[in-house]
């Protein structure tokens, strides 16, 4: 017969660590016994109950005292853990897709209009379009562009000549666009 000591010391325990093996474990007694005595004793069986909360308060308290020192030591998982379970600036936002469907569009499909991932899709592809023919100008003219305002290569504005221009037209050499106007003429 277990004394009632035994199942004191495994209250005990259990308010300690709020684990059943664990406490069951420290006392040596096998867990199929703890299991037993909560269903043949109510009383044992609140206890039990409460135990285990006690004790599963008590880890979580160890556990945030530990995740604290981490913290002051610097490290950035112990940090990122914190703020992301105890404020709501850092909290992971979690995003859910919704498709709504107008009651109409089963019965008039023809008029219905683009989808969004449609038109996503297309402004992106309009986006790519316009940063390749700006790459492109910028290659050809040797102009660049930051925050809207063009930039010129060199500070000064290239000078063309026109006279050279025109018989580097009729010798059927088009002037380069990278190329200086001196150094088209010769004269640079």
């Amino acid at each position: 017969m277990i004394s009632k000591g035994v199942k004191r010391k495994l209250l005990e325990e259990l308010a300690k660590s709020g684990n059943v093996f664990f406490a069951c474990a420290r006392l040596g007694i096998d867990r199929s016994t703890y299991y037993r005595w909560r269903q043949e004793d109510k009383r044992f069986d609140k206890s039990a109950e409460l135990a285990q909360r006690l004790g599963r308060e008590n880890i979580c308290d160890i556990a945030e005292h530990a995740l604290m020192i981490n913290v002051k030591k610097g490290q950035m998982e112990a940090i990122k853990y914190a703020l992301c379970h105890n404020s709501p600036r850092y909290k992971p936002s979690q995003v859910s897709q919704v498709i709504f469907e107008h009651r109409g569009a089963k019965k008039n499909p023809e008029k219905r209009g683009p989808t969004l991932t449609q038109l996503i899709w297309e402004a992106t592809r309009e986006e790519e379009k316009r940063k390749k023919l700006d790459q492109e100008n910028e290659e050809r003219v040797g102009l660049r562009y930051q925050d809207d305002q063009i930039q010129m290569p060199n500070a000064a504005t290239p000078q063309i000549n026109p006279e050279a221009e025109r018989q580097n037209l009729a010798d059927g050499n088009p002037l380069d666009p990278k190329q200086s106007p001196q150094t088209a003429t010769g004269g640079g």
